[in-house]
Formats: C-alpha cells, sequence, structure tokens
C-alpha cells in the first residue's frame, strides 16, 4: 500500500523533494504499509518504528494506491507480509531520512547479505527487504541507495491491485 498525505508534514515533504527525479505520478508517495489481510499493514513509523496499523486510519486525509508483484503466487505474498511482520518494534532509521535530505548515498545492505543492518527501518525498505527475503528477487535496483516509495510506485514488478472496498 502506497500513501500520499494531502497535508504533507516536513518529513513528507523532504521525502517528495529526494524524489523529484521521478515522474509526478510517483513522487507523491511518500509512505507505504506491507498489507497483511483484515484492513491490516505492518509499516515503519517515524513516531513508532515498526508496527501494524488499521489502514482505514489512513482516510479520509490521504491517498491510498495498493500494488502487489507482477511475479509469483499467493504464498510468496503471504510471504512478504511474514518478513515483514518479523521485524516489529525496530526503530525508524533517522539517520537515513537526514542523509537523504541532506543528498546522500544512503548505503544500505543488500537483502541477500546475511547481516542485517542495525535494527532501524524505513517503510519502503521494510517491503524492499521483505520482498527480496521472501521471493529471492529484486524488486527495484537500488545500488549504494535506499528504496524510495517512488521506486514502489515506478517500478513494472508490482502493478496495481483493483481495491472495491473503497467503492463501499
Amino acid at each position: 500500500m502506497l500513501v500520499s498525505p494531502k497535508n504533507p508534514n516536513l518529513t513528507q515533504r523532504i521525502i517528495r523533494t529526494v524524489q523529484d527525479t521521478f515522474h509526478e505520478d510517483h513522487q507523491e508517495w511518500t509512505h507505504c504499509g506491507v498489507y497483511i489481510g483484515e484492513y491490516m499493514i505492518c509499516e515503519a513509523t517515524t513516531s513508532d518504528g515498526v508496527k501494524v496499523a488499521n489502514l482505514l486510519d489512513y482516510l479520509p486525509n490521504y491517498s491510498l494506491r495498493f500494488r502487489r508483484p507482477t511475479q509469483g503466487n499467493k504464498n510468496e505474498r503471504w510471504s512478504i507480509a511474514i518478513r515483514a511482520l518479523m521485524r516489529l518494534n525496530e526503530e525508524y532509521d533517522w539517520k537515513a531520512i537526514a542523509r537523504l535530505a541532506r543528498g546522500w548515498p544512503i548505503g544500505l545492505h543488500n537483502w541477500r547479505s546475511s547481516k542485517r543492518r542495525d535494527s532501524a527501518a524505513i517503510c519502503s525498505m521494510l517491503y524492499w527487504e521483505s520482498y527480496g527475503e521472501a521471493t529471492n528477487r529484486i524488486l527495484v535496483e537500488t545500488p549504494d541507495a535506499i528504496a524510495l516509495p517512488a521506486d514502489l510506485s515506478a517500478t513494472e514488478n508490482l502493478r496495481d491491485q483493483d481495491v472495491r472496498w473503497g467503492l463501499i
């Protein structure tokens, strides 16, 4: 799930600025979560780190976009959710946001490496790493950088998912 705030705060404005090399359709997405079922998501937030939240809490102040892998099956999608949930209570990576604001490369680990980062998460990396661990495929090439929400919006490795409950 990708999230676009109707009234962005400072962190969200920084993320949009960092994403200015993307087409405007992708720049607007400043947050994401991993859908785990029953209107619940696993997300990394600046206030609580990695947590479970109700996606309905984002309505009506945010636009939501739902995407799923173009490859794979239902078991892989569940595995992505489980991998994200395994990171519950990790802290938010404020250092990465500061580096993004300054335009510095982040240099996060490759999901294939055996060593995890120092227990810190960013929303888009939570999905990116969970996807890689669950599927053994690369979602978005991010050498010496961080996968941003705009990367998750722009990649052809994810496709939009029609969500009919929004019409009810």
